[in-house]
């Protein structure tokens, strides 16, 4: 992420797709957050594509890619196992309702995870708060000693929160699921 701020001068994990931008121009404040290695750090995230994909593009379609990029980023955060940087993509709400160990103990028999597809349901204004991804997903679970492979789709609602997009509610189902060889 371009211009992070580190309490500990340690490194912190880029996404190939996270950068420094602000959505509205505005001013974002510091997170203070521990990091996958429990190291607390101080940073400033945004969730959004790089700036040359997107200088010139009227403010809808930057709203549109800010937004799809969140989903997008959040995914390849947990097939990466980075729980921790994918927690700080849920709203508020979300993480008030469910302790970060027991969202994380739902991943522990996953030993694979791929986002196939996000598609905006629609289109993205400056004044909306709220927006719809429909996403496609492969998982590959432990089940005993075997692998379950199993598909999901479904509407990840995403929520304005302040200057940036939050996840604050996943409605997706899985629709089949057979055993590897």
């Amino acid at each position: 992420y371009g211009g992070v701020i580190s309490k500990t001068n340690a490194p912190i994990e880029k996404s190939r797709t996270q950068e420094q931008i602000p959505i509205h121009n505005s001013t974002p404040s510091p997170i203070s957050r521990n990091n996958d290695s429990g190291v607390q750090q101080t940073s400033v995230v945004r969730s959004g594509p790089p700036i040359k994909e997107i200088s010139g593009s009227s403010s809808l379609n930057i709203q549109n890619a800010v937004v799809t990029q969140t989903v997008r980023d959040f995914y390849d955060f947990v097939a990466k196992k980075k729980y921790r940087s994918a927690w700080e993509y849920l709203s508020p709400q979300w993480k008030n309702s469910v302790p970060f160990e027991r969202w994380v103990d739902g991943y522990a028999n996953t030993v694979y995870s791929q986002l196939i597809s996000a598609e905006l349901m629609g289109n993205v204004s400056d004044k909306d708060t709220q927006a719809t991804v429909r996403v496609r997903l492969t998982a590959k679970d432990r089940a005993g000693n075997r692998i379950l492979v199993q598909m999901f789709e479904g509407d990840i609602l995403l929520a304005k929160n302040g200057a940036f997009w939050n996840i604050a509610e996943a409605n997706v189902r899985r629709t089949s699921s057979r055993y590897e060889n």
